[in-house]
């Protein structure tokens, strides 16, 4: 996808999913994001040959990997050693995920799994804040190209690219739709989950009932928008008070991602 004359939004790896560059979104401060300093993506454990020729060429230092435990011995990530990139990870398990497979499994149509979604998102603002402030407090630190992922690239990256956009003082409305991008890489999430032992079972199901886990929808961002700003009053006291990222990072982060519209 062209964003414009010289860039690309979206990269089109032969073995990756989601991967997008954030860069070009208009700030509300009279700037725009920068280009090429900071792509979300899904699990990178099948890229080909030429895909890491390109990830290499984008000259990454930073890899934020926000699966917890079992999805990264189930897809680990290997390349970044070719590229001399650091490889962050968090010893975690994802209790939301356990607690949508027990609800999606359980679900009778499309609305319940929705429902389930829903309640994912509302949780997932308090629940990895260990991963989200580790993630935004390097980019305050200005290294970079940095890429940060989850598995499908959409739910945990989702919220961390809303969060690091807000901070930049993207609008809403731009951040909600680069979070919708996210549909246009259905199918190839449906592959990876029926290859997957821990989705296995659940793809066997209609896969109409199932389709809102694996798209996004503006309901789900907004609900974790809405359970941020119901206890923190603004994404930015959030910012401050629950991932520990005060005014001076906030600022380095803009101060590293912010460039004067070209």
């Amino acid at each position: 996808m062209m964003d414009s004359d010289t860039h690309i939004r979206v990269l089109n790896l032969e073995g990756g999913q989601n991967f997008r560059d954030i860069g070009g979104y208009p700030s509300g401060l009279d700037k725009s994001v920068r280009w090429k300093r900071v792509y979300r993506s899904g699990h990178m454990s099948g890229i080909s040959t030429s895909d890491r020729k390109m990830l290499c060429d984008l000259g990454v230092t930073q890899i934020f990997d926000l699966r917890a435990n079992d999805e990264r011995a189930e897809s680990p990530t290997d390349w970044h050693r070719a590229a001399g990139a650091e490889l962050w990870f968090r010893d975690h398990e994802f209790s939301a995920g356990a607690l949508l497979n027990a609800r999606l499994h359980n679900a009778n149509d499309a609305v319940q799994a929705r429902a389930a979604m829903i309640e994912v998102y509302q949780n997932l603002p308090f629940e990895q804040v260990e991963s989200l402030s580790a993630f935004l407090s390097i980019v305050a630190t200005g290294v970079g190209p940095i890429i940060y992922n989850c598995s499908a690239g959409k739910d945990r990256t989702g919220l961390a690219t809303a969060l690091l956009l807000e901070i930049l003082n993207v609008d809403r409305e731009y951040i909600i739709q680069d979070y919708l991008l996210s549909n246009e890489h259905v199918g190839r999430l449906i592959t990876y989950m029926q290859k997957s032992p821990k989705y296995r079972s659940l793809m066997k199901h209609n896969i109409d009932k199932i389709m809102p886990l694996m798209r996004v929808e503006r309901s789900y961002l907004e609900a974790s928008f809405k359970s941020i700003e119901s206890k923190f009053g603004t994404v930015v006291n959030y910012c401050e008070t629950e991932l520990r990222l005060g005014e001076t990072q906030q600022n380095a982060i803009r101060e590293a991602l912010l460039e004067p519209h070209s």
